[in-house]
């Protein structure tokens, strides 16, 4: 029997007296509720702190009277806000049900309480692509948006290993879910039960990292979704997803909308806030527990079983993460996806679903090099040099004024990074994290100064030293700046170091593994691409048209792959209109790929490089070493 909608738990709308938070606006009522939840206690039971947060955000509520509006529009934020009271206080006291019956065993009731709240929700909830585009239904009309700063394009998945193993490496599918036929071994996670496959990928590496645990030593797989992008707009037979959304989010987007769109951003408010008891149950973490049950996983398992019995309204879970995030970049704005492994399975026990949907590439292994010795040989030689160079100057030159004290900064500061080098192995990778934001922040305030300041110190010298000693000095300490500071033109051989272990701890800049196809729009292309996705080879395509765009486009490659451009058509060509008015006999497809440079680059790399004119399997092969 369904569960009826109407049917909530708890009392009325109560609210504890409190001291008043005059004329809270809905933007810092959201910085107020933000997520996710931190508590170190062992003793962490979820159910007393899920009450508590609560009637925090009962009492915050009740503050919030949307003053940063006037007349009408303050108007529709109170009757808005009101509307809505009793449905969320309702949904609170489910959740609170649902850990009641959990702890008392009754499974039953739980999952029954947990369907009255997804009823309660039903006409509220965030449904978006894997690419974030949610549709926002306001008066009976659609409204399309992301949330997020950085919608996936990409997806990644890492697993983590102790050294480099050929059966990873050539088996695209240890990347994958788990196996039906091993999922003995699919451990509690927090949108996925013990024994049932789910699928976790991230939008950004650095994040797919973080969510393993850090290790040192990694395979990683970058995913891309075969319906992104379709050419007619049809989305009907896409992935869906429940989505997740923290009110920093929410808050982030609403910045500028709420002033060029107020009743879209007053419906995505309510949606979000109807949705927050949902949303807090799956956004606790309890740092320092370490055992097998996680009480915290209690409301995202249950919702993970509900999408399976709802599998037909989204097959998904798009969320935020619970990681500590404060040593992202402001850039990195990435999120989490989770998809059910659902049978039937292959010949090899994975979801036929999911490799229909998804293609990706064959597993990449990755050491990070800061915590391998070997690797770092070079660099601390490097920076043992500056600091004698530097320790030299400084009992050599009587400088005066502040300019010891800034020039000891940079002996402590490349210090710190030596230290760091020696001894990073086998050591705690979010401390080494923490260490490197801590170093790179310190050697950027040392650069803030200007050497045309640090010069004109030396100039007005209270001893009144001579031309020929002033100029010394200023060129020693020109010198030493250009071997700390990174100015371009070879100079900053120190913060480059300190850039290359920041960056390539986070592996944010990893090879891009994309091929791309470029075709006229008559070319067959279903052939290439399922031998592509056959071969996990991940691709993007690019429609070669008569416009300056593609002519350009043609120019850059034959430059940089030093051929000329006749190639392209075996026969001369004349100018730029010609090869307009030629396109369509272009021999084509082309496969290029463009390459980003990396920090760990020895040279420059052709970009867009040639791999082969027309669909060619053997020279495809031969250059991905398959």
């Amino acid at each position: 029997m369904e569960p009826d909608a109407r049917e909530v738990s708890g009392s009325k709308f109560m609210i504890e007296e409190t001291t008043m938070i005059d004329n809270l606006s809905i933007e810092d009522f959201l910085l107020k509720i933000s997520l996710p939840k931190r508590y170190d206690q062992e003793e962490f039971i979820i159910s007393e702190k899920y009450e508590e947060e609560k009637n925090n955000f009962l009492r915050l509520f009740k503050d919030c009277h949307g003053e940063e509006f006037k007349d009408k529009k303050n108007e529709k934020v109170h009757t808005v806000l009101e509307s809505i009271s009793t449905v969320i206080e309702a949904n609170f006291n489910l959740v609170l049900d649902i850990f009641s019956y959990y702890e008392k065993a009754d499974l039953g009731s739980a999952q029954q309480s947990f369907d009255i709240l997804m009823a309660n929700m039903k006409d509220d909830l965030f449904v978006s692509y894997i690419d974030d585009w949610t549709k926002i239904t306001v008066d009976n009309k659609p409204h399309y948006t992301k949330f997020r700063m950085t919608p996936g394009r990409s997806f990644f998945r890492v697993r983590a290993v102790d050294s480099p193993s050929v059966d990873i490496s050539d088996n695209a599918n240890e990347l994958f879910h788990i196996p039906f036929s091993k999922r003995r071994n699919v451990s509690n996670e927090r949108f996925s039960l013990a024994g049932f496959p789910c699928l976790y990928l991230a939008t950004m590496l650095p994040l797919a990292w973080q969510e393993t645990g850090y290790p040192e030593k990694y395979y990683y797989s970058e995913f891309c979704y075969d319906d992104l992008g379709k050419k007619d707009g049809d989305r009907s037979n896409e992935l869906r997803f429940l989505s997740i959304y923290s009110p920093n989010e929410i808050r982030n987007w609403g910045t500028s909308v709420k002033y060029n769109d107020f009743e879209f951003w007053i419906q995505v408010i309510k949606q979000s806030l109807i949705m927050y008891p949902l949303t807090l149950a799956c956004a606790f973490v309890n740092s320092s527990g370490k055992s097998p049950f996680k009480q915290e996983y209690i409301i995202p398992q249950m919702l993970m079983q509900w999408i399976q019995r709802n599998i037909g309204f989204v097959q998904g879970v798009s969320y935020f993460t619970c990681l500590d995030t404060s040593a992202f970049t402001s850039s990195w704005c990435a999120y989490d996806l989770v998809l059910p492994a659902l049978l039937p399975g292959d010949k090899d026990m994975y979801s036929i679903k999911l490799k229909e949907k998804l293609n990706w590439s064959m597993p990449i292994y990755y050491s990070i090099p800061i915590a391998d010795k070997s690797k770092n040989v070079e660099d601390i030689k490097k920076i043992i040099d500056f600091r004698n160079d530097l320790l030299e100057a400084l009992n050599s030159y009587d400088f005066d004024k502040q300019l010891p004290s800034y020039l000891i900064k940079m002996y402590e500061v490349a210090g710190y990074m030596q230290s760091l080098l020696k001894m990073a192995q086998n050591t705690n990778m979010q401390l080494i994290l923490q260490m490197l934001g801590s170093i790179r922040s310190n050697y950027s305030n040392i650069c803030n100064e200007k050497l045309s300041d640090l010069m004109e110190e030396i100039r007005s010298n209270e001893k009144k030293l001579s031309d020929d000693i002033i100029a010394e000095q200023c060129e020693k300490l020109k010198q030493i700046y250009d071997r700390f500071a990174d100015r371009g033109q070879g100079s900053g051989e120190i913060g480059k170091i300190i850039d290359k272990y920041y960056w390539t701890t986070w592996n944010e800049f990893a090879p891009n593994n994309y091929l791309t196809i470029l075709y006229l729009p008559d070319c067959k292309l279903d052939s290439i691409r399922k031998w592509f996705k056959e071969n996990h080879i991940l691709y993007w395509g690019q429609q070669l048209k008569a416009d300056d765009t593609t002519v350009d486009l043609i120019k850059k490659i034959a430059d940089e792959n030093m051929i000329p451009v006749d190639t392209f058509w075996d026969k001369t060509v004349i100018d730029d209109e010609w090869m307009k008015e030629n396109i369509t006999s272009i021999k084509e497809p082309l496969i290029v790929k463009y390459h980003n440079d990396s920090i760990l680059s020895t040279e420059k790399m052709k970009s867009p490089e040639l791999i082969c004119f027309g669909f060619d399997e053997d020279k495809i092969k031969k250059y991905l070493q398959l």
